[in-house]
């Protein structure tokens, strides 16, 4: 009889246990019928029902779970697009800026007569204007020959032919041949030559 009664203690225990459990996993107070020896069952129904709400209450914090997951993985691609996007945009201005450099440089360079920008030093030319272009939205640049006009008429030396070197290579001589050999160098001290 002891053990009979300890039999039906536990198996209340184990029912109120169960019934709990249920309760704080399903979120709700489930309808249960008692037996004749103080169990608790549940209908097909009530059972569909409470396994339904603890696979939605799952699946809900599964997604959050991986919602939150993703957004630091989603931030960090729109970092590095964003990063992608100024690598791009500085390329376009440094080839932009090759592109009309090289331009500018060959209108200055151009050997024509009639050219009144044919320019000493192309290079040093490229530079005092390069930092006042303006440029369209196609790159190109619209003001170049406006600030080679200001320029020449600012200073005038960085324009015309450019100058020849002297034919002897700046050896002092005025203009006579430099001797070829030695003997040449001595007649030509000893007055002989």
């Amino acid at each position: 009889m002891a053990e009979a009664a300890t039999t039906a203690t536990t198996s209340e225990t184990t029912s109120e246990t169960t019934e709990e459990t249920t309760d704080e996993h399903a979120g709700a107070e489930t309808q249960a019928a008692t037996t004749e020896a103080g169990e608790k069952t549940f209908t097909q129904a009530e059972l569909n029902r409470i396994v339904k709400q603890r696979l939605a209450e799952e699946k809900k914090r599964l997604d959050k779970a991986a919602s939150d997951a993703q957004l630091p993985e989603i931030e960090r691609l729109k970092t590095q697009i964003a990063d992608h996007e100024k690598e791009k945009q500085a390329w376009a201005v440094e080839r932009r800026d090759r592109d009309t450099k090289d331009m500018i440089i060959g209108v200055v360079s151009l050997e024509k007569a009639d050219n009144p920008y044919r320019a000493k030093n192309p290079v040093t030319v490229y530079k005092l204007i390069k930092d006042d272009l303006v440029f369209d939205d196609d790159g190109k640049a619209t003001n170049y020959l406006q600030l080679l006009k200001s320029l020449k008429a600012e200073d005038p030396t960085l324009f015309g032919p450019k100058t020849a070197g002297s034919v002897n290579g700046g050896d002092g001589s005025s203009g006579q041949p430099a001797a070829t050999d030695m003997n040449a160098m001595i007649r030509q001290h000893a007055g002989r030559g």
